[in-house]
Order: structure tokens, then sequence, then C-alpha cells
């Protein structure tokens, strides 16, 4: 099992060899927000229609809460380019995740088809080749595209926990929300205050993934005083929201469910039932949260 900061960076160090042997599809799609127009590349065996991405978002995220693998994938996609949402290579490499779990497939499977994942590859592939100018031309691309990729990447490659907490507290007073991210994970595994709790729920609306983790605070937390059923429900309901509901949260939405049966409520319909069952379900893979 994989905590949200080992998953979200874990993926960067374990980049094996790809290769493309068919040409990149292309397609022109438009935004139903603004209007815009342009042309995007689609990886190979992905593909993605072209009838709106806002309305296409929201489609691929309702056929993710079913757990369809290609929905995860394309999801993921819309969020490594900023296709009818914010660009976001967290939530990207989270439904990457997600897709490689429900489909049984080993870590970065699907991560290394993305263009990110190429990319990183090619790096890879330069210093192999002692190319150094090569390599530092593809990581200023990656840079300019995700910011917080390549440092965030030397930042959690250090042991030392003091030392990635005094790194990563000056960048998250400015405001970068990876930063703020990793550290209220941080802080959510030792000590919950209101404080943590706040913050949690702060960069939980940039990354919802991290709704599981509140959910779980509130099914019941050692400090007594925080366990709050309805408010649990809430969370998970929010992370499945954003097709972001872990197998832990799955399970987790389960028992509080049943909590509410036990008490005669009937907080959910059958299908529903059903498809948390499934998603909380015993596959190969890992666990992505």
């Amino acid at each position: 099992m994989k905590t949200v900061k080992q998953f979200v960076f874990l993926a960067f160090f374990a980049l094996l060899t790809i290769t493309t042997t068919h040409a990149q599809q292309k397609l022109i799609v438009r935004n139903s927000e603004t209007g815009e127009s342009f042309e995007v590349e689609i990886p190979d065996g992905l593909t993605i229609t072209a009838d709106g991405w806002t309305d296409s978002v929201e489609v691929y995220r309702e056929r993710a809460r079913q757990g369809e693998v290609e929905a995860y994938r394309k999801l993921a996609r819309c969020y490594e380019d900023g296709i009818g949402v914010e660009a976001n290579f967290v939530n990207m490499m989270y439904l990457y995740g997600q897709a490689e779990y429900m489909d049984g497939k080993h870590d970065y499977y699907y991560f290394r088809k993305s263009r990110l994942g190429r990319m990183l590859e090619g790096v890879e592939k330069k210093y192999q080749e002692n190319d150094s100018i090569g390599a530092g031309e593809i990581l200023e691309q990656i840079n300019n595209e995700w910011p917080s990729v390549l440092w965030i990447m030397n930042v959690m490659n250090i042991k030392n926990r003091n030392e990635q907490i005094h790194i990563l507290e000056p960048e998250a007073q400015k405001g970068d929300m990876v930063a703020r991210l990793v550290l209220a994970s941080m802080a959510a595994d030792s000590v919950c205050s209101d404080a943590c709790i706040g913050e949690l729920e702060e960069v939980a609306a940039y990354a919802p993934m991290m709704y599981n983790k509140l959910g779980r605070i509130y099914m019941g937390h050692p400090d007594s005083t925080r366990t709050d059923i309805d408010r649990a429900i809430g969370y998970f309901r929010k992370a499945d929201e954003y097709a972001m509901l872990s197998r832990k949260g799955a399970k987790g939405l389960l028992e509080c469910y049943q909590i509410k049966m036990e008490k005669g409520e009937k907080p959910c319909d059958d299908i529903d039932l059903s498809r948390l069952r499934r998603l909380s379900g015993n596959q190969k893979g890992a666990e992505t949260e």
C-alpha cells in the first residue's frame, strides 16, 4: 500500500523502457467553456472523443466512478494537459494509478505511456547516451509545463524527514500547492489538529484524493471527539464525485453506510452499494492513496 506522498512521487524513479511503434494520433478538440479549438496528440491505444472537453470530463468521471479503466486513463490525460480541467500532475498520477489498480497492471504501467512519462524516459536515454545537453533541453521543457515536478523529485529523494520539511515549508508559505499537499499529508499521519484538518480541506480542493484521508480521520480518529460518521460520508462522497475514491475510501464509505443501515437508515440504493463493493474489491495492483 502506498501513501499519497509515495504514490505521487515514486513513479518518477521507476521508469521502464518504452518502445513506440505507432504514429501519434492527432485530434482537433473544442473547449466548450471558452470555445477555443486546438490540436492534441493522443497516446497509443487511447481514443478521446471531441464532443467538448468540459462535457467529456464529466462523462469520464462518471464512467471512472463505475471502475472503468479507460475512463481513468482519459481523465488522467485531461489533467496532464489541462484539457477541460486545470492541468494538475498530482491528479494525473493518481488517476493513472487508479487505472493500473483496476486493470491489475503493475505500477506505472499506464504512466509510462503518458507524455510526461515518455519525456522522463527520454531524459534517462539522453544521459545513457552521454548527451547532457539533450537531457537538459527535455528537463527544461518538463519544468516549463510541470513546474513542481523536478524540484519535488529532488526533495522526495532526501531520506531525512526533517530536511524535507525544512525545504518544503518555505515553498508552502509561498503558496506552492504540491508542497502544501505533502506537508499536510505528513502532518495528518502524526498529529491531526484542527489546523491540520483545515489545511487538508484546502489541499483537497487541489488534489481530491485527499478527501479519502479526511474521511478516514472522521471514521474513528484516536481522538474520539473527532469521530463523525456523517462528516466521513461527506468526505468520501467528495472524493467519489471526482472519481478519486480509493479502494480504502470505498471500504470506508461502505463501513459508514453499514453503520447507518444498522440504525434503520438507507444512505444509498442497492446499485450504489454494488458499485462500491466493486471498487473496494480485492484486485491485483497496489493501493493508490
